[in-house]
């Protein structure tokens, strides 16, 4: 098990960030905003019940903002931009 606060647990979460970062990029689907939000905040609610101090919180929340900004927007499909009738 990995202790919590330890160069260990931010290494893991650098690498689950960037595994998902991959999936995502991979993953045409609508919606995946939505699943993803929640699944980070279910990640950073572990986390908080982990007990995890505040500092490695601080760097799940810059990781995760990184993250989003690494995925950006999802590749469009057609008539994605038409008003429903």
């Amino acid at each position: 098990m990995i202790e919590n606060n330890s160069p260990e647990l931010a290494a893991r979460i650098d690498v689950l960030m960037l595994a998902l970062a991959t999936t995502i990029k991979r993953s045409a689907d609508r919606g995946y905003e939505a699943v993803l939000s929640g699944n980070l905040e279910k990640w950073r609610d572990t986390l908080i019940a982990s007990h995890v101090s505040d500092e490695y919180l601080t760097h799940f929340d810059e990781r995760c903002a990184a993250f989003l900004e690494l995925i950006g927007d999802p590749p469009r499909k057609p008539n994605d931009d038409a008003v429903p009738r």
